[in-house]
């Protein structure tokens, strides 16, 4: 038996069944999720709770408009990419959108800095938005 792998930075690794490769393989995915291999762009490739929720982001789409959002839960359950995919949806430039890693930028000053530093900057499209 084989086991390859395709990690999401591209390439393949391939390893036999047995104890030497079985440890590459174990290294190769420590602390990588598995869920960062998939991230729909649109609506129809994204996995909803339920059809409400489904439905209530169909309108927002539709109503070309977002609220103040906060999404809450585990890593991995798709607050991230539900995040992006609004974005995607709603046509949202790259350089209107603010994304920083709160778990790395913790700083309440660090953070202050480049919302301030960010939201002076001329928008390129209707609304910016900032991802923490």
């Amino acid at each position: 038996m084989k086991i390859t792998i395709e990690p999401y930075s591209g390439g393949t690794f391939t390893a036999s069944n047995d104890a030497e490769h079985i440890g590459e393989v174990i290294k190769l995915f420590k602390g990588l999720l598995v869920s960062c291999g998939y991230r729909p762009k649109t609506v129809d490739g994204y996995v909803f709770r339920d059809d409400a929720q489904r439905s209530q982001v169909k309108t927002w789409i539709k109503d070309k408009t977002i609220p103040h959002l906060l999404f809450s839960g585990n890593a991995g359950i798709g607050k991230t990419t539900l995040a992006k995919l609004l974005f995607n949806e709603l046509e949202v430039n790259d350089l209107d959108i603010l994304e920083i890693n709160a778990s790395r930028t913790n700083s309440v000053d660090d953070v202050r800095d480049k919302i301030v530093n960010f939201v002076q900057m001329i928008p390129f499209g209707n609304f910016k938005v900032c991802l923490l």
